[in-house]
């Protein structure tokens, strides 16, 4: 037996022609396209016949396309057409994605090593800086809208040795994730959509997947940008620990838990797992109940998120890794003598300098009173003037000081 064939393939899409569905979403089907001329590969999202006559949903599906299009950043999809099919339905062409989602990566079961995370994460925060720049959130930030591009390898994998006397592991990566971020069709765009978040607030409804919403949007709260900074904590957690923090029977107690429970510890969920301490701060952070007590920008999480590191780093950032590895180590105060230190970065002319230098400006700042008594103010004052050596003598010693030959 055969599967029915979908009816709109085959089907003139402005300059495209429906090949066969490639899945679905809430608004609606997606189908691989191809230009009629060029014959290049596109995705063509295309409305639901059964929404193709609610103004509302039509006018979010619009905002889905001019969203993606205004943003213009390497991890975004790239919309670029819009139309109507001759059925009546609204339609517009993104480019193609040969990738899986990250939610079929957590779902696959096999863990996802920290600095492949942090590599996955450094990019939707850098895609949703460009959208926030630009007035827009996302508002359904979640793994099935995140895909990733398989890319050949290009950068080196360091494995840093607990044992600080045994030396790092270096080797090329295999691949790396390409990060597209997709499906902005609940994306508040400001001044944009008062009206529709206002019917929907009015309404009681509420948008988004219940696992990644934030506290405001379980309420009825449109959300901003700080929701997009919940998400992505979330999404880091579930990376991390391949389990989401809140689950539940239903729809309405997930989104409970989110506005009352406490997350849960990652290094408690998943003790079998090297998570450092700076992952679990970062996610508590991003994921206040209170938007205020959260990253203020998506950068201030991504500042956060590169002290994240785990054993194995990229290459590149070695150098900040062992800076942060260094402030968390090395005392406030050096219990060594200065002078050891100066030895360790000067030349022995240098330390020499340094040495006839120290003895000659001492002269005027010698005090007055060797006994070691408190003296007057006054009576100190004018006897240290008066025991100041004169600038000619000082021009003259420092003149000879420096006409030497270093070694």
């Amino acid at each position: 037996m055969q599967a029915p064939t979908d009816p709109r393939t085959g089907m003139r899409a402005g300059n495209y022609l429906l090949m066969g569905p490639l899945g679905e979403g809430g608004m609606g089907q997606v189908y691989r396209g191809e230009h009629v001329v060029i014959k290049k590969e596109v995705a063509i999202k295309v409305l639901r016949s059964q929404l193709a006559g609610d103004r509302q949903v039509i006018d979010r599906f619009l905002m889905e396309a001019r969203a993606a299009s205004m943003i213009r950043h390497n991890n975004i999809v790239d919309v670029t057409d819009f139309g109507k099919l001759p059925d009546g339905c609204s339609f517009f062409v993104m480019e193609f994605l040969d990738g899986p989602s990250l939610a079929k990566e957590i779902a696959s079961g096999s863990e996802i090593p920290l600095y492949r995370a942090v590599n996955i994460l450094t990019q939707v925060c850098q895609a949703l800086h460009a959208c926030h720049e630009k007035g827009i959130a996302h508002r359904d930030l979640k793994p099935e809208n995140i895909i990733l591009l398989r890319r050949d390898g290009r950068r080196d994998l360091v494995t840093v040795p607990r044992v600080p006397a045994d030396e790092p592991v270096v080797q090329r990566e295999g691949f790396y994730d390409e990060v597209k971020i997709l499906d902005f069709g609940i994306a508040k765009i400001q001044q944009v959509t008062a009206r529709l978040d206002y019917e929907t607030k009015a309404k009681g409804l509420v948008f988004g997947s219940p696992y990644y919403l934030s506290p405001e949007q379980a309420r009825g709260d449109p959300g901003d940008h700080r929701s997009d900074i919940y998400s992505m904590g979330i999404i880091f957690y579930e990376m991390l620990t391949g389990e989401v923090p809140f689950d539940g029977d239903t729809a309405t107690e997930i989104m409970g838990k989110h506005v009352m429970d406490p997350l849960p510890s990652m290094r408690a969920t998943r003790p079998d797992l090297s998570i450092p301490p700076e992952a679990e701060l970062l996610v508590h952070r991003a994921t206040a109940k209170n938007p205020m007590d959260r990253h203020h920008s998506a950068l201030a999480f991504l500042d956060d998120l590169r002290h994240c590191f785990g054993e194995v780093i990229y290459g590149r950032d070695m150098d900040r890794f062992l800076k942060v590895k260094r402030q968390r180590t090395i005392p406030r105060w050096h219990t060594e003598p200065p002078e050891q230190g100066l030895q360790r970065r000067l030349t022995p002319r240098q330390i020499e300098i340094n040495r006839e230098l120290q003895g000659l400006f001492s002269k005027a700042y010698e005090p007055s009173n060797p006994s070691g008594e408190e003296a007057d103010p006054i009576v100190a004052t004018t006897a240290r003037a008066d025991e100041r050596p004169d600038k000619d003598a000082v021009a003259a010693e420092l003149e000879g000081l420096f006409s030497g030959e270093e070694e």
